[in-house]
């Protein structure tokens, strides 16, 4: 769920939901006589952003991941799970360790990085951008993010 997408974790939930024979009856009797009626708008087009869904402010964000790193601590499980995928390329040399999460919708992108160095120093960095009439540029998001990240490890 952390390392892929929300959607990978929903599928893995399916697969516990019934036996293979289990699912191909709801499929059959619930789903085979309906029709699929989704627009690609459905899909592209922002809807309710301000008011669903996303709500945490970047300081939630910050606190926790910092919360995260805490619990990493005690159980590296934790850890493990965040830094399976860092977002973007870091510098394995100014970070011991990355932790990422990101998550997006229609008119919604964020990425939020856990960066610890070797001496143990954390640091979070959030990048947020909500347009509550259109796409959000997710790639000047993933550039700015890459970037902050390369500033920090210049500090």
């Amino acid at each position: 769920m952390i390392e892929i997408s929300d959607n990978t974790a929903t599928d893995l939930l399916i697969d516990l939901a019934a036996d293979a024979d289990g699912r191909r009856s709801f499929l059959d009797d619930d789903l085979a006589d309906r029709p699929l009626d989704v627009d690609v708008s459905d899909v592209t087009t922002p809807t309710e952003v301000e008011t669903l869904e996303w709500f945490a402010t970047a300081e939630d964000i910050c606190r926790a991941h910092a919360g995260l790193a805490e619990r990493g601590q005690r159980d590296p499980v934790v850890r493990e799970v965040l830094a399976a995928n860092p977002g973007v390329p870091v510098d394995t040399q100014a970070w011991a360790y990355v932790g990422f999460k990101g998550g997006s919708e229609p008119g919604l992108f964020a990425l939020s990085w856990y960066l610890e160095t070797a001496a143990g120093d954390g640091h979070v960095l959030v990048t947020i951008a909500v347009d509550p009439e259109a796409l959000v540029d997710d790639m000047t998001l993933v550039q700015l993010g890459s970037a902050g990240i390369d500033l920090l490890a210049r500090r």
